[in-house]
């Protein structure tokens, strides 16, 4: 966790090193100890309870989000895997879950079956202590399972709900129907703090938006992270009025060759009132769900730590 270190742990943590090297009496060089051992022990505050963190990371052009409660942690999809033979389950998604202090995952969630959504799974599968695998109806466990590993196997099915440290999770989809097209067999997933909401929603396109629409499985949300990038095969326009979120998020990478998200379909989004923030422009961008207050604007990770070599 020393790599999720803030602006003063940073400073312990070097000036607890420079004094316990130096050349100073014995005491000072046990105090300069004592300071480097207090950094390295640091951990990130814990989510209270029933609020949930939600961080839609930043993959290039692909989608992870990693969701935390109090004393659970759900990681829903894991970005593109590389022709090199890594992936940014093993570059991005671990690396972020160790930063937070994060040792066990309860549940990891593979979507549907494209790579910028699957391809780093199973290096959070290897690498993380995880309970529990949902996939969505295409995908088979043994694409991201090694071995033996223990794990809970489930497949994302509508009205499925569970609640950790007072939190409420939701299947919205798949439901019954069998799709074509297996972006529309996209497991999409609602999350509750109290009155505070998002919804997770995969590369679903417009015949499932249709299908939930039509099924009233939807409603206004606080956060979306918009389907499928922001192409223009998705966010038909009754899907936008049905949930007509506060924020649309869009995970596309830096000047990606489709042109995600489409402008058409940012103007949907604004013209419903959501307000838009890219993983390409901001970094990881965090919202914090929490009861009794609405969802404030997002923490944007390149944002918060400006850089010139972070910059595009």
């Amino acid at each position: 966790s020393i790599a999720g270190l803030d602006s003063i742990a940073w400073i312990a943590l070097v000036l607890g090193a420079l004094v316990a090297l130096s050349p100073l009496p014995s005491l000072g060089r046990v105090a300069g100890g004592v300071l480097l051992a207090t950094a390295c022990l640091w951990r990130p505050a814990l989510v209270p309870d029933g609020v949930a963190r939600v961080t839609i990371l930043d993959v290039g052009q692909g989608l992870s989000v990693v969701i935390e409660t109090r004393g659970h942690t759900l990681v829903y999809d894991a970005g593109p895997s590389f022709r090199t033979g890594s992936d940014t389950g093993q570059l991005v998604v671990v690396p972020f879950l160790r930063s937070r202090g994060i040792r066990r995952v309860d549940g990891v969630v593979v979507s549907h079956d494209d790579d910028d959504h699957k391809g780093g799974a199973g290096s959070v599968l290897s690498l993380m202590d995880a309970h529990a695998l949902t996939l969505g109806p295409s995908l088979q466990a043994s694409t991201f399972v090694r071995g033996g590993a223990q794990l809970i196997r489930n497949a994302c099915r509508r009205g499925e709900a569970w609640s950790w440290d007072g939190v409420d999770f939701r299947w919205v989809h798949p439901g019954d129907v069998r799709y074509q097209r297996d972006n529309d067999s996209s497991c999409v997933l609602l999350v509750s703090a109290g009155g505070s909401t998002a919804l997770v929603t995969g590369d679903i396109e417009a015949e499932a938006e249709r299908d939930m629409v039509r099924d009233g499985v939807l409603a206004a949300v606080d956060v979306v992270v918009v389907p499928h990038h922001g192409s223009r095969t998705s966010s038909t326009e009754d899907f936008v009025q049905a949930s007509r979120p506060r924020w649309a998020v869009y995970a596309v990478g830096y000047r990606n060759r489709w042109n995600f998200p489409v402008r058409r379909v940012v103007q949907r989004w604004e013209l419903a009132g959501a307000q838009g923030v890219r993983t390409s422009d901001g970094g990881a961008i965090t919202f914090e769900l929490a009861p009794g207050r609405g969802v404030a604007p997002p923490i944007e990770w390149r944002r918060e730590h400006p850089r010139p070599w972070r910059d595009p």
